[in-house]
């Protein structure tokens, strides 16, 4: 079972990391090139498929010319920075997390405005920018693709190239507004002038049109309409380890959820995660105890290494308890994770002789669920274990999937472990685990297709809702 799966997004005006150091502290040459060993050997030692897109020898290049750009005493953010970039050479679940860039106030309110980016290039209503007080767009573009890993959406990468690029412009390049840019018009014979760009304020930057308000609402938001015999119920988070009011509420909250629409013989039930950024599997049981599920059966293959293991299991021992250090641990937890540790040994042996481990899943299926047909509504935000909501409720046919392609990229390594290097303190996190599983459900580059696709620009009303049950009843009478 996968139980945890964390990826923070650098939000550039956002509180990314907390460091045990001024970030203006110089750190040595020695000091640097051990915490680069450090992240490396952590990779290499303790994620169970590192090599997933990258080569070992592509990776020891990267550490390589690391070594290389640290060969002078360094800032801590700047170090961080050079850290982070290597995130475009490891999983979605495994970097160097950003740098803190605190914006002033007059920085925030002078924020560049969002871009599309394309083949390399920054277009700014459709026109090529060539450079943006002097640094090449090449320039710019290079360093936002590095803090970006290669197996996040394609959507995705362009909001966090957009949320990183005013950071990027005021703090690693130090340039001040006026946003002088070069700009390149196609529709004009391709005429190339200076422009000054307008800025836009924080409050107002927006990469999408807004989001429907109960995305912001807390765990699990819902909505009744009786006339209309629909419900929706916004999946919002799955991270419940570490968090047991959380979890409690959520037992307690879907219980009292589905007799609510079972008393009001709700035929539709929208359970909506196209926002939900992941966490725990685990939370997931509270929904399909109360839906319809057919049997079925598969086959999950997973790879880890001893010490990955190790390290995951008391990473989550800590967190469910709240403790520091593992001395911290009541005598029962501590038992619990010995045991733990023991079946992992086991498994580690059996991998060691075949590589991976292979287990045939079996799952009797719900006849006493809700009574009515489902509709999961994902997107490119769906990521880590929402994605794995919608993967098992596909396997379930628990209900249909509706909307984009899921934002995570599948298969995946999860279970993640946070961790900090020694000596400048800055945080990191790796994945423990891969998984993938036989038969595979039906995907395109890598994330999960939707059953219906219906686009999720806008927020979504009684008419969207209507208009999918039309559709799913056309899906079902051409099957």
């Amino acid at each position: 079972m996968k139980k945890l799966n964390l990826r923070s997004l650098i939000v550039c005006w956002g509180l990314l990391s907390i460091l045990s150091m001024s970030a203006q502290e110089k750190l040595s040459v020695k000091a640097m090139h051990e915490d680069i060993d450090y992240y490396f050997n952590a990779i290499k030692e303790m994620h169970p498929h590192p090599y997933a897109k990258y080569t070992e020898s592509q990776l020891d290049s990267v550490k390589l010319q690391l070594y290389k750009d640290c060969s002078q005493p360094m800032n801590l953010l700047d170090f961080n920075f050079l850290l982070a970039k290597t995130s475009k050479y490891t999983d979605g679940h495994t970097c160097v997390y950003p740098p803190q860039y605190n914006l002033t106030s007059d920085e925030k309110d002078n924020l560049f405005p969002p871009v599309k980016f394309k083949e390399g290039k920054i277009l700014l209503n459709e026109c090529v920018v060539q450079s943006i007080n002097g640094i090449p767009s090449s320039k710019i573009v290079q360093e936002l693709d590095g803090l970006v890993s290669w197996q996040m959406h394609p959507k995705k990468r362009e909001d966090n190239m957009n949320y990183n690029l005013t950071a990027l412009l005021y703090k690693v390049f130090h340039i001040s507004t006026p946003f002088v840019c070069r700009i390149q018009n196609k529709e004009t014979d391709g005429v190339v002038r200076d422009l000054i760009v307008k800025p836009v304020k924080i409050k107002d930057y927006s990469l999408h049109k807004e989001l429907n308000k109960n995305y912001s609402a807390g765990a699990l938001p819902y909505e009744y309409f009786p006339n209309d015999s629909i419900a929706v119920l916004f999946y919002n988070t799955s991270h419940i380890l570490g968090n047991k009011p959380l979890e409690k509420a959520m037992d307690q909250f879907t219980k009292v959820f589905f007799e609510q629409i079972k008393q009001q013989k709700m035929k539709y039930l929208f359970i909506d995660v196209s926002q939900n950024g992941g966490g725990s599997d685990n939370a997931h049981k509270y929904f399909f105890r109360s839906l319809k599920t057919k049997p079925y059966k598969y086959t999950n293959y997973k790879m880890e290494t001893l010490k990955g293991g190790l390290k995951r299991n008391e990473f989550y021992c800590l967190m469910e308890t709240n403790c520091k250090t593992k001395e911290d641990l009541p005598i029962n937890k501590h038992k619990e994770l010995n045991n733990s540790n023991i079946r992992l040994e086991k498994t580690i042996k059996k991998l060691q002789k075949k590589g991976e481990l292979k287990e045939t899943c079996k799952f009797k299926g719900n006849e006493t669920g809700f009574d009515g047909k489902v509709f999961i509504i994902m997107g490119n935000n769906t990521y880590s274990a929402a994605y794995d909501f919608c993967e098992q409720a596909k396997w379930h046919k628990a209900g249909l999937l509706v909307g984009e392609e899921s934002g995570q990229y599948s298969p995946y390594a999860g279970n993640v472990c946070l961790d900090k290097l020694p000596n400048s303190g800055i945080d990191f996190g790796f994945a423990t685990t891969y998984f993938w599983t036989v038969p595979d459900l039906p995907k395109r580059d890598g994330f999960l297709q939707p059953d219906i696709p219906y686009d999720l620009s806008m927020p979504l009303e009684m008419k969207d809702y209507k208009e999918i049950i039309r559709l799913s009843d056309e899906l079902n009478s051409n099957r």
